[in-house]
């Protein structure tokens, strides 16, 4: 490749990163925002009785992109629904149930908090097939909750990434079996916006629905629309949906980027954050007719330890070793990963 050629494509890059930006940034001073604060790390007290019918919570993963045997294990070839608990620890599907457990043990019992492992492609007849291998599971599920508590289960479902679209092929399927799956909360994190799976959003299956998105984030916006080619990009938002309520993310004010949305800061804020999202819901038509756009700000306190990065330009002849002692620091841990 000669030296001209180089300097096509990189300027190439370039526009491409601006024109994906530009939906996040145009017209700033026109845009009427409601700022809904999160603080991190806060519990949930109430108290949980063990006679009570427990909720059922199903955690999707997004899609594989590193090829090697270790992640192979992580997102399962065969579509399974396992208790998460029982997962190796290793496993942040695992990690992640703990989290939510121990920020509200009400809502997120751990009898009851299921992770659904796919295979994790990035194709649009994967997440299908993942899709309406997890419907049939789920209904195995409902009867077997209906015949210990006598009633339907209340099924909440956090996706991040294509695992959004792989719970919004529950719409298409449920028309297809009619077994009368219902969702009560989908919240969808980082979701791929595709005209393949758009539309479910509106399917009578989901009570309500939660779309959570960040204008850092660029691997939502260019994952590929298969099939596509005047649109081969996928959108942030849901057009046209008053039943999906949307909000943009950020921490201390700043955006996020995408694998933020399955960190740990981000897991311990999702009780929080969806008690804030079920109390705004009644008036979320309001914003939409008056296009006032929610903005949900993740408060953090600052860990009192410097960062790996910082470590480096403080101590540079030590810069290894100070890394090292660091990052086994369990406060360190609890705060970055």
């Amino acid at each position: 490749m000669c030296v001209m050629q180089k300097k096509i494509l990189e300027k190439a890059f370039i526009m491409l990163g601006v024109i994906l930006m530009l939906p996040g940034c145009t017209h700033r001073s026109h845009i009427v925002t409601k700022r809904i604060i999160v603080e991190i790390g806060k519990k949930n007290d109430v108290s949980f009785c063990a006679q009570e019918p427990p909720p059922i919570t199903i955690w999707i993963h997004g899609t594989m992109f590193l090829k090697k045997p270790f992640f192979h294990e992580i997102f399962a070839q065969d579509a399974l629904l396992n208790l998460a608990i029982y997962m190796d620890k290793d496993f942040y599907s695992h990690q992640i149930a703990e989290l939510l457990y121990q920020q509200d043990p009400g809502q997120f019992p751990l009898e009851t908090l299921y992770a659904f492992s796919w295979s994790g492609k990035l194709s649009a007849m994967s997440r299908f097939d993942a899709a309406k291998k997890l419907y049939h599971q789920l209904i195995e599920l409902i009867e077997k909750y209906k015949k210990k508590w006598a009633l339907y289960p209340k099924i909440n479902i956090i996706a991040h990434s294509h695992g959004a679209n792989v719970a919004l092929n529950l719409g298409l399927i449920e028309k297809i079996y009619q077994k009368k799956l219902k969702i009560d909360t989908l919240l969808l994190l980082a979701c791929p916006v595709q005209k393949e799976t758009m539309h479910y959003a509106g399917s009578k299956e989901f009570r309500r629905i939660y779309s959570l998105y960040s204008s850092l984030d660029m691997v939502q916006v260019i994952a590929p629309q298969q099939g596509s080619t005047k649109k081969p990009f996928s959108k942030r938002i849901f057009p046209g949906h008053l039943k999906v309520v949307q909000a943009k993310v950020k921490l201390n004010g700043k955006a996020i980027f995408h694998t933020d949305f399955t960190s740990r800061y981000f897991i311990q804020s999702i009780p929080s954050l969806l008690e804030k999202l079920h109390e705004l819901e009644e008036d979320y038509a309001q914003y939409v007719a008056k296009k006032i756009v929610l903005h949900i700000i993740l408060q953090k306190q600052k860990s009192k330890y410097y960062n790996v990065a910082t470590a480096r330009k403080r101590y540079p002849l030590k810069k290894k070793l100070y890394a090292q002692n660091l990052f086994k620091k369990k406060d360190f841990r609890d705060i970055y990963l």
